[in-house]
């Protein structure tokens, strides 16, 4: 059976119920992926990171949330999935019940491993799958057979890629592989351990391969709720400095929490090692922010899922369509792509990101 987004919201319950309510604001926050099927709204305090950074919280004055929103891409539809809960129901295998009483009184929680793949409910052709949660139309198999508008050159001066991290200050879980302190935040500053260094790796590769990349390092979310805002005022900067620039590959990492305080981390083993799996997440806009282009984008991801499943067939994960735009109307060329989630560890994610270099390197070199 297919599910909905729109019938989701439906059933949403703001500021859920829960074993602990208490819940991390900060992990709450970024629990956005629809993969996720749960993005739980807390009545948590404001979060204080190890690096002495503030996340704010979203309060229970929605209105007054909405009004933040606007004239951003932090819209009311997106604000909607912040503070909507989504079941454990809506995917199976992201269900809960390994927490413990034992668990709570000591404050650690489970961490399971999962590996995530396509599903007869989701819209899938050509071994492509996507969770269509705009309920929007699209032919994954004409998509196929056209190139996307946007292809980087190679062996030219002027910038080809951007890349970007909307959230730079995600991190990945450093601790027990099965289970995590409830008072981790999954925040830093620290570039060496947050998204900035997953940035790295992938410049890195597509740098030595003859393309030429800038990696912005600013950081976005400070302010959590004006994340998208920041990076939006970055992305066109760059534009307008480097009108060249084709490629904007804003880099992510999920969060996977089951309402019981249960983390997933979707894992695959790839040459005899362990790697966390990859998702993209495509924005289609909405009735308030529209985004007639947005196939352009849709497509590039499309080639470079195709072109991973043939090179790594367990690397990603089904991408997501999804009903706000996250700063992809800039440019036919925008990608938002999840690495890991919050409970992979560091080394998980930095093999994730070489392996979509090479993905990324392999299709841009079969297109010049």
């Amino acid at each position: 059976m297919r599910i909905y987004f729109s019938e989701v919201l439906k059933m949403r319950k703001f500021f859920s119920v829960m074993r602990n309510p208490k819940i991390n604001v900060a992990a709450t926050a970024v629990c956005f992926s629809a993969l996720s099927a749960l993005l739980l709204a807390t009545s948590g305090m404001d979060i204080v990171a190890d690096t002495g950074m503030k996340i704010k919280e979203l309060s229970a004055n929605v209105s007054a949330d909405y009004k933040k929103y606007e004239g951003t891409d932090e819209n009311a539809n997106r604000l909607d999935r912040y503070l909507s809960e989504k079941t454990d129901e809506n995917v199976p295998w992201l269900e809960g019940g390994y927490v413990t009483e034992e668990d709570e009184k000591k404050g650690a929680y489970p961490i399971v491993e999962r590996f995530s793949k396509g599903a007869d409910y989701m819209d899938h052709a050509d071994g492509i799958y996507v969770i269509n949660e705009h309920d929007i139309d699209f032919d994954i198999s004409e998509l196929l057979k056209k190139t996307p508008p946007a292809i980087p050159k190679k062996g030219v001066d002027e910038p080809q890629i951007l890349i970007v991290h909307t959230h730079t200050t995600e991190c990945y879980h450093s601790g027990s592989a099965d289970s995590y302190d409830k008072s981790e935040t999954f925040r830093t500053q620290d570039a060496a351990e947050n998204m900035i260094n997953i940035g790295n790796i992938i410049e890195q590769r597509l740098t030595s391969a003859g393309y030429s990349v800038i990696h912005s390092t600013k950081i976005h979310d400070l302010d959590y709720n004006h994340s998208y805002s920041s990076s939006y005022a970055d992305i066109t900067a760059y534009k307008q400095k480097y009108p060249s620039i084709k490629v904007v590959l804003d880099v992510h990492r999920d969060c996977l929490l089951a309402s019981d305080g249960t983390r997933y981390k979707t894992v695959t083993t790839l040459n005899g090692e362990t790697s966390a799996q990859l998702m993209f997440l495509v924005g289609a806009g909405n009735a308030t922010y529209r985004f007639p282009t947005w196939q352009n984008n849709f497509g590039l991801a499309i080639h470079l899922q195709d072109t991973a499943n043939k090179l790594y067939p367990t690397l990603m994960r089904p991408m997501i369509v999804s009903n706000s735009r996250f700063n992809q109307h800039l440019t036919d060329g925008s990608m938002l792509l999840e690495v890991g989630s919050d409970a992979n560890t560091k080394e998980e994610a930095e093999r994730a990101a070489d392996y979509f270099a090479d993905v990324m390197i392999t299709y841009f070199d079969g297109e010049q």
